[in-house]
């Protein structure tokens, strides 16, 4: 109605601006409207009526002239007129196999889509040329061209959505892009795009409208969205896989089944979380045979599953023999060097050598590979050091190294990337004299450099996790709990309360700027306190007095044990290899190449050249291919490796490193990362419209969001937000229907009144 009485729409009008063709300016119009008024009341006086009749007519003949006038005046609206036939609008359209989800009024998502877009009034011919393409994959082609919607492919293999917008900001044969619209359920097979992208497609200046379809709330899926575990395993060690389960609010429990081949390793109830969307669990499972285990992680319920593709992942670990090494150093017998041995001689991951001080120049060593190991006591060269993965100081004085020994211990923690743990003694911490040596900097704490210095007392207190401690799993004493945060703090904290009080306290001084305290005294005082260093990380424990706990506790209680099995599991997880292997995608479900990164050092953790590399890429039939790795420019020392994975299975990066001046003989150091392809399966996970990716590409890009069941919104949007080429245009409005109407209306008026007067 509003384009019928004043000749174009109402956003025309907003965008516009009014001017006057006759060449006179708006004061002017303003004058002879004043002086018609004028007239006309001057003629009003010579009439026979009541005041109330004259200022009746008055009005009426005012408004009559005031529009005569204002189409005298021809006036126009001035505004960007697009340039016909010159700007096109590109659809990218979703064809993928996660449109095949019947969640659109019982419809599949693209047959929902199709028929929406089977409406001519959607497409203005007149203004912008129309180009359709479908989302591709990554490789290749991301946006294919198509004749029209209707011919869009079916179960189309992946969807690589940043990639189909790139190719489209461009100029299409020639012709300006006036916008993008994309029309599909936002899920992208390729990496999630990175800042570099966003701030690109800002800064393309081409707006994109995002057409959601599909549902964004899960209503009758339960999917095993993710599974995380360390990549290798001693044989007989205990895996904790992370598991993350998607499934709508109110979801029934499901089962958890882990297998390797025909084996059943593992399988568990998981009460899912009524009030949320995701459970988080830990399933913990031990595998025995050695080798690389193509581990298959699996759901099952009482109910059908209607995306049964998505309850099953697949993961490798590797099993080996492989046992983290641990020097423990103590310059005294006593209880805590006996029970800690004892609490992880069975632990299958920790090989704990010691090396017990039992008088002046006399060492007793356990746990030695050799007679060599240790023989002249604590190493004396950073490589023999090196080749542990941790190392534990016990009531031990620093002047039993000598300087050479104390810079290797330090550059143990910062080079080497290792795990120093100072546990308290007479003669540790302060007591011992390390406040004065040059490991000092290497601490968490500050010491108290005095010569007398006796902070070590035997008085039995009890330690307490602070709310940082809470948070680090390897300090719950508590039976494992697979459940949500909140209940593993409360069975960590009451696990914690109920321990008797260690035997023995220390001070550990003043935690440094950036240091973390893990463990409190009953009075306050820190008990734990650790910090990062280099590459490696260092802690401070204020008691030798753990023993109580094994010695106080039913035979059954295992938390003394729990205790440092954790505790030495994470010292020796935090140390980096010398040959690291990063790759960023456990299983590949898109994509033709997986690109690691490869960091190498020596025996003295220096690092080493590219020549010095030996990688070979190891297809799953077995086929060996040697590849060039190419120098990271943003990390001095860090290499990267593309493997063009083109086959289904299990695949593996292989690198080998020989020092320089080793002998050729010599073994080299070699490391393998593993990976699975499982090509063309990303469609069958998160099968949910990405109504977040689409609303944020449509605010960066200056678009809009709409909904499938909305779409007769956009012709609208289109006019409204683009980036067309225009052109200065001038639109009459002299002619406006509301104009004559409006002159007719009031002289009508003025003669029917009249007429009722009798006063013509």
């Amino acid at each position: 109605m509003f384009e019928r009485l004043f000749n174009h729409p109402l956003h025309v009008w907003r965008q516009a601006t009014l001017v006057f063709e006759s060449g006179w300016s708006l004061p002017a119009l303003c004058v002879a409207v004043a002086l018609a008024l004028a007239v006309v009341a001057f003629t009003l006086t010579r009439l026979q009526l009541s005041l109330r009749r004259r200022v009746l007519v008055g009005v009426l003949q005012g408004i009559a002239l005031t529009g005569l006038l204002f189409m005298l005046w021809r006036p126009a609206l001035q505004v960007e007129q697009l340039r016909n036939g010159e700007n096109t609008v590109a659809w990218l359209l979703d064809g993928s196999r996660s449109m095949d989800t019947l969640d659109v009024d019982g419809q599949p998502r693209r047959e929902a889509m199709l028929d929406a877009l089977d409406d001519p009034s959607l497409f203005d011919t007149a203004r912008f040329e129309h180009r359709f393409h479908a989302i591709g994959r990554i490789e290749g082609d991301s946006a294919d061209p198509l004749d029209e919607p209707a011919v869009l492919p079916a179960d189309r293999e992946g969807s690589a959505l940043p990639s189909g917008i790139d190719s489209l900001l461009t100029d299409v044969d020639g012709r300006g892009l006036a916008a993008v619209v994309l029309a599909g359920d936002g899920a992208s097979t390729e990496p999630a795009p990175d800042a570099a992208w966003w701030n690109a497609l800002a800064g393309a200046g081409v707006p994109v409208h995002t057409i959601g379809v599909g549902r964004s709330e899960r209503v009758d899926d339960i999917e095993l969205a993710d599974v995380t575990l360390p990549e290798r395993t001693p044989v007989g060690g205990t895996v904790a896989a992370r598991v993350t389960i998607a499934h709508p609010p109110g979801a029934p429990a499901v089962r958890l089944r882990i297998e390797r081949g025909a084996t059943l390793l593992h399988v568990e109830d998981i009460a899912l979380d009524p009030d949320a969307e995701r459970t988080r669990h830990v399933a913990r499972f031990v595998s025995d045979e050695p080798g690389l285990a193509d581990l298959r992680f699996s759901l099952s319920g009482d109910e059908p599953d209607r995306h049964p593709a998505n309850d099953v992942q697949h993961r490798l670990l590797q099993v080996d023999e492989q046992r983290r090494r641990v020097l423990y150093v103590e310059g005294e017998p006593r209880w805590e060097f006996k029970f800690l041995r004892r609490a992880v001689h069975a632990d299958p991951q920790l090989e704990v050598v010691s090396l017990l001080r039992t008088s002046a120049n006399k060492f007793y060593r356990q746990g030695v590979r050799d007679a060599d190991e240790l023989a002249d006591g604590f190493p004396r060269d950073r490589e023999e050091l090196f080749a542990y993965d941790a190392v534990v100081i016990g009531s031990l004085s620093a002047a039993e190294l000598d300087l050479d020994q104390q810079a290797a211990l330090r550059d143990f923690v910062s080079v080497r990337g290792g795990s120093l743990l100072m546990l308290a003694g007479r003669s540790g911490l302060a007591d011992g004299g390390w406040a004065r040596s040059a490991v000092a900097p290497a601490l968490p704490v500050t010491l108290d450099t005095g010569l007398d210095a006796e902070t070590f007392r035997r008085e039995r207190t009890a330690l307490f996790p602070t709310r940082q401690g809470l948070r680090r799993e390897w300090l719950s004493l508590a039976e494992p709990d697979t459940g949500e945060p909140e209940r593993t703090n409360d069975a960590s904290r009451s696990a914690w309360s109920g321990l008797p009080e260690v035997a023995d306290r220390q001070s550990v001084g003043r935690p440094k700027p950036g240091a973390v305290v893990l463990l409190e005294m009953d009075d306050g005082e820190p008990a734990w306190v650790t910090q990062r260093y280099g590459l490696g990380s260092s802690h401070v424990f204020g008691t030798s007095g753990t023993w109580r706990w094994q010695m106080s506790l039913p035979v059954e209680d295992r938390r003394h044990e729990r205790f440092w099995s954790n505790v030495l599991a994470m010292l020796v997880a935090e140390r980096p290899d010398r040959l690291r292997i990063d790759v960023p995608m456990a299983v590949m479900r898109d994509g033709s190449a997986q690109t690691a990164v490869v960091t190498a050092r020596d025996e003295r953790f220096e690092m080493l050249g590219a020549d010095a590399l030996s990688v070979i890429a190891i297809a799953p039939d077995g086929e060996r291919t040697p590849i060039r790795p190419s120098v990271d420019a943003d990390a001095p020392g860090r290499f990267l490796v593309s493997v063009p994975a083109d086959a289904d299975g299990p695949w593996a990066l292989e690198v080998s490193a020989a020092s320089p001046g080793e002998s050729p003989a010599s073994v080299p150091t070699t490391a393998t990362a593993r990976w699975l392809v499982e090509a063309d399966t990303a469609e069958d996970f998160d099968r949910l419209q990405h109504r977040d990716l689409l609303e944020r590409i449509a605010d960066v890009s200056g678009g809009s969001y709409l909904p499938l069941e909305r779409i007769d919104e956009l012709p609208a949007l289109l006019a409204r937000d683009n980036a067309a080429d225009t052109r200065q245009a001038r639109l009459p409005l002299w002619n406006m229907p509301a104009l004559f109407l409006l002159i007719l209306l009031a002289k009508g008026s003025e003669w029917i009144a009249r007429l009722r007067w009798r006063r013509l």
